[in-house]
């Protein structure tokens, strides 16, 4: 657990497990803290990982001023300079999947392989539905963590899951009310989101690549990973049946299996 200076930014990260280095990042609010410790420990056995909080988000600092999915691309550029991950296998989700994208775009030569999950090629994807973009991009100011995370919870996972799993979720909403992040960082981070388009660029894509989406994604609709994988020279779609938005925490052992069969072979 360590804090290093990248640009204007003090960027809380960990480093965990051994073997090739894996870069891990974190979508929209998220930070260290929503990573499974079983998932980072099974993936641990085979990658040296680093996981970290994105600006605004966590324990690492944010500017004040609106900033862009590319210049994320580059705190994340600026992290692996510190920490000596020369070049690595990259796995973004949802709005890390956009950091991960630009990160493949604009330094291809420190990314080995590329995992997209849950994640849309920007402005020109697939929108959600009215009712849930009303949900993502409501205020939070005023509410208590356990409201923001109801709001989270019906947003990132499938009702038969929060009923079959009563006893988990209190384990989850710990990690995800863990270091929230502020009103004004959430609203930045919905800026640099809003802003993101990658669709006629995708394919200069040069890294191998996993899309990985859930079939009952209603946050970032499934044909967002069917579009990534259509449009980035010979990507592979991995369809997670029964899965929504948040697969990582619903079925984290195929998540782990997709990530290390392609990544290992």
């Amino acid at each position: 657990m360590s804090v290093v200076r990248v640009g204007d930014l003090e960027m809380y990260y960990e480093v965990k497990g051994q073997g090739r280095p894996l870069v891990m990042i974190m979508g929209l609010s998220g930070n260290c803290d929503w990573w499974d410790p079983q998932t980072l420990e099974e993936l641990g056995r085979d990658f040296r990982i680093l996981v970290f909080d994105n600006r605004d988000a966590g324990r690492t600092t944010g500017p004040d001023s609106p900033y862009t999915i590319r210049d994320m691309a580059l705190d994340t550029v600026g992290l692996m300079d510190q920490v000596g991950f020369e070049k690595a296998h990259v796995l973004g989700l949802s709005m890390g999947g956009m950091i991960a994208q630009e990160l493949a775009l604009g330094h291809p030569e420190r990314v080995d392989r590329l995992v997209l999950g849950c994640t849309t090629p920007g402005t020109k994807g697939v929108a959600p539905s009215a009712e849930v973009l009303s949900e993502l991009l409501a205020s939070r100011e005023g509410l208590s963590l356990a409201e923001v995370a109801q709001r989270m919870i019906r947003l990132l996972f499938t009702p038969e899951w929060v009923r079959a799993n009563a006893d988990r979720l209190p384990e989850a909403l710990a990690r995800l009310g863990a270091h929230p992040i502020s009103s004004e960082g959430y609203m930045r981070q919905l800026g640099a989101i809003s802003s993101f388009d990658a669709l006629d660029r995708l394919r200069r894509i040069e890294a191998p690549t996993l899309v990985l989406h859930g079939d009952r994604d209603i946050l970032v609709p499934p044909e967002n990973g069917r579009i990534l994988a259509r449009e980035i020279p010979d990507a592979k779609l991995v369809i997670l049946p029964g899965c929504a938005h948040g697969f990582v925490t619903e079925r984290p052992d195929l998540f782990v299996q997709a990530v290390r069969e392609f990544l290992l072979t």
